[in-house]
């Protein structure tokens, strides 16, 4: 994913981080075998290191102190992979991945055999279980964790 939309100095924080988000998910949607990888080793090389940086220093200037820019750094970077490698994992693990609608339409179909007396809040959920892994839950899901993330409170910092 382009680096240069954390660095964007004409668009906010918040836009900045969601921005790179979603580049990065689309990013390793199109090559799903590197979600995998990314788990086999550790993020250390220097374009790792600078898009560290790069989200620290957003974060940081979203008001968060340092040591809470590095934790949501953190955050952040578990929260696309994450998201992602349980996406991925639901497919073949080759490009290019079935369309999304395709992908949530299967899911759908496994979760219509979900025993409602059993498992009543599953067999609920069922449409919104089903789209998971789809642009919108991701959407959402990183919304939620920018929220949080930035309107933490300083003075709860450890």
């Amino acid at each position: 994913a382009d680096v240069g939309l954390l660095a964007d100095p004409g668009r906010p924080p918040r836009e900045r981080l969601l921005r790179y988000a979603t580049a990065l998910r689309t990013a390793l949607l199109a090559h799903p075998g590197a979600a995998a990888l990314l788990m086999t080793a550790p993020m250390d090389g220097p374009t790792a290191a600078l898009i560290g940086e790069l989200l620290m220093a957003a974060l940081e200037e979203a008001g968060l102190a340092a040591a809470d820019a590095a934790r949501g750094t953190y955050l952040l970077i578990v929260t696309v992979v994450g998201g992602v490698a349980l996406e991925v994992a639901e497919t073949d693990g080759r490009a290019p991945l079935a369309p999304e609608a395709d992908r949530i339409a299967g899911r759908q179909a496994s979760l219509t055999q979900v025993p409602a007396e059993a498992l009543p809040r599953t067999a609920a959920a069922a449409g919104t279980m089903a789209a998971w892994i789809g642009a919108d839950q991701f959407d959402w899901m990183i919304g939620r964790v920018l929220d949080g993330v930035l309107a933490a409170d300083p003075a709860q910092s450890a």
